[in-house]
């Protein structure tokens, strides 16, 4: 499973646009952010309900959303790859 900021991944040639994925999540203030593991359900998301080679164009936003909690929204298209 690949993931990228970019709209497309070299090498690879996107057969198909399966959908938007979105996770979000809400962690305790004091716990520092942690990227890996918000993309790693992203990426889990993408396996589990459309059977996805590659997650592209991901945006991970993260803001303060009530005292001592933190709310972190990763979004991307989940896509079909075929290599070039």
């Amino acid at each position: 499973m690949l993931v990228t900021t970019t709209n497309s991944i070299e090498g690879f040639k996107i057969i198909n646009y399966l959908s938007i994925v979105t996770v979000n999540i809400y962690r305790e203030m004091r716990k520092g952010i942690n990227i890996d593991l918000t993309m790693n359900e992203l990426k889990n998301e993408a396996m589990r309900k459309y059977n996805a080679d590659a997650v592209v164009g991901i945006k991970f936003f993260t803001y303060s959303e009530m005292m001592g909690c933190r709310r972190e929204i990763a979004y991307g298209t989940a896509v079909k790859l075929e290599r070039k």
